[in-house]
């Protein structure tokens, strides 16, 4: 009994410190006949004291999620998006913000394709079809837009992520399809092609070595091509910062990265590279006379 006493006034001490921070007050725990101020009171069985110290550790923990917070539910997803046209509308406005462009070659020169072709849209420049499955975590996938949508929504507002199993049962998709479906937005979400807010800094550097050093098979004729491009942006007035590794480093992929990561309503400050032309709001500076950011 006495261990079972020490325990009783435990939780009683834990529970008084707890109500103390909340400024409330605790409420007497049961103690039993044999207690120290002389009291009669039921004993209180062993299970009964695990579940009261259960009530007392995890009522007061920080629960995942906050009250104040507003999003989407699951009755308002399914009125946002009822068939797969809606869905590709929106993610057509969430991929192009600034208006629909190429994603091989960067080009805004696009068209919509003939009803008959399975890819709704095709490039004037670069002759290539595409949809907005491509370049993005949906490129070959014959899952409906729908569905992607709803997978995002469970992906991003589970707390503790959703296993490939829920997707399967709750998509009426095959296990590997929702496997490969969990895998790729993982990807997504890990790839930092997010825009980058406000105001963006652009500019592009050659790295490599020099050609005369090179041996006599990996020399070329032309120096630039003989390096490769890493292109940088940097938004204003953050740390944030984005860089890719272009071996090519033509104008398509360029304009193809800044569209990507050029939010709605941002400036761009670029030099006077031929690879930034054609790109919206932008302003660029002449380093051969001396200007700079």
């Amino acid at each position: 009994m006495s261990v079972l006493r020490k325990r009783l006034s435990s939780i009683k001490r834990q529970g008084a410190l707890l109500a103390a921070k909340r400024g409330e007050r605790s409420l007497p725990l049961p103690l039993s006949q044999n207690s120290s101020h002389g009291r009669s009171a039921p004993t209180v069985p062993q299970q009964s004291l695990i579940w009261q110290e259960e009530v007392i550790v995890t009522k007061h923990a920080k629960a995942p999620g906050k009250a104040h917070r507003q999003g989407i539910s699951l009755i308002e997803l399914m009125e946002r998006f009822p068939d797969d046209a809606t869905a590709e509308a929106w993610f057509e406005q969430q991929v192009w913000p600034n208006g629909r462009y190429c994603p091989d070659c960067g080009s805004d020169n696009t068209a919509e394709s003939a009803p008959s072709h399975h890819m709704p849209y095709r490039c004037a420049d670069c002759k290539h079809y595409f949809s907005v499955r491509k370049a993005t975590v949906m490129r070959s996938s014959k899952i409906g837009y729908r569905k992607w949508a709803i997978a995002l929504y469970l992906m991003l507002t589970n707390i503790k992520g959703v296993s490939a199993m829920r997707l399967h049962r709750e998509l009426d998709i095959s296990y590997p399809a929702a496997w490969h479906m969990a895998h790729r937005i993982r990807e997504g979400l890990q790839a930092g092609t997010l825009p980058l807010l406000g105001d963006i800094e652009v500019d592009e550097t050659y790295v490599g070595g020099k050609n005369r050093n090179r041996h006599k098979s990996k020399k070329t004729r032309q120096h630039r091509k003989s390096k490769g491009m890493v292109l940088g942006a940097k938004a204003r007035g953050s740390k944030n910062v984005r860089a890719v590794v272009m071996l090519d480093g033509d104008a398509f992929q360029m304009r193809a990265f800044v569209r990507k990561i050029l939010s709605e309503q941002g400036q761009l400050f670029t030099d006077q590279h031929h690879g930034y032309f054609g790109l919206p709001r932008r302003r660029a500076v002449n380093h051969s006379h001396g200007e700079y950011v």
